[in-house]
């Protein structure tokens, strides 16, 4: 849970910063360890890999965990891609772009 503590105190200068690069690969080590925590299922663990996989600059269960809820950083150049990943996994997803 330190570990936790320490990257969510990282994120936030990340996000100040707009160190977008930087925020992704925060959230995907944020996902490790919830994985490590054991509150990740497999169906949220292939989301984030396909996310990464798709080109997303990171990935991670959101949430209490345990649950179904993912979120994935893109920029736009990726955007559509992860989003049909996600589909083709026949997850539901939501867009929100930053503006």
């Amino acid at each position: 849970l330190d570990g936790i503590a320490e990257l969510v105190s990282s994120a936030e200068s990340c996000i100040a910063g707009g160190e977008l690069r930087e925020l992704g690969r925060l959230m995907t080590q944020n996902h490790e360890l919830l994985v490590q925590l054991g509150v990740s299922t497999t169906r949220l663990d292939q989301a984030v890999e396909r996310a990464l996989a798709r080109g997303a600059l990171g990935a991670k269960l959101t949430g209490a965990g345990g649950g179904g809820c993912a979120l994935a950083l893109v920029d736009g150049e990726c955007r559509a891609a992860v989003l049909e990943g996600w589909r083709e996994l026949g997850l539901a997803c939501w867009e929100k772009c930053a503006g």
